[in-house]
């Protein structure tokens, strides 16, 4: 066996090994006579949604990965893009587009708030910018696109705040 296929049998075998922890499935025979917790894993699509003058989009995935004893806090991972549409340039006052999240933080059962979690801006028609990142122990995720002066973080054109996930 050559170098190569054994280290491409190795990925295999670990991105398998992975993915069975993800879902909750037993990566061998001995792991299925013990009992843990279960857990749930879920990918959502969300977007695209446009700021308030379509000159601003953001798009992706939400993967979400919660204990189901636990139903009311989860693990989120999401990634996506955000996309500049103003094709004018920053002397003829075009804006950058920008995307933003907030998570719904659980503390324990009775205690939660919403939370600002990540900014991404990209400036510069007609590219994008892609993104990803994960925040432990929510139970609702939103986001807002808008638009924003390149240098500063005025914002203009923002749409209202979209839900991409939510543990209910």
């Amino acid at each position: 066996m050559t170098r190569t296929t054994r280290a491409l049998l190795g990925i295999a075998a670990t991105t398998a090994t992975a993915a069975a922890l993800l879902v909750g499935v037993p990566a061998t025979a001995n792991a299925a006579t013990t009992t843990g917790p279960a857990f749930t894993a879920t990918t959502d699509h969300w977007g695209p949604y446009y700021s308030t003058n379509y000159k601003a989009y953001a798009k992706g995935t939400v993967d979400a990965v919660f204990d189901e004893e636990e139903d009311f806090r989860a693990n989120v991972h999401i990634t996506g893009k955000v996309v500049d549409r103003d094709p004018r340039t920053k002397r003829q006052g075009g804006k950058c587009a920008l995307v933003r999240f907030q998570v719904h933080k659980v503390y324990d059962e009775h205690d939660s708030a919403w939370v600002p979690s990540r900014t991404y801006r990209q400036c510069g028609y007609p590219k994008a910018r892609h993104f990803a990142f994960g925040v432990s122990n929510v139970d609702a995720v939103r986001v807002q696109v808008c638009q924003v002066k390149p240098y500063t973080n005025h914002l203009k054109n923002c749409s209202g705040w979209k839900y991409i996930w939510d543990i209910h």
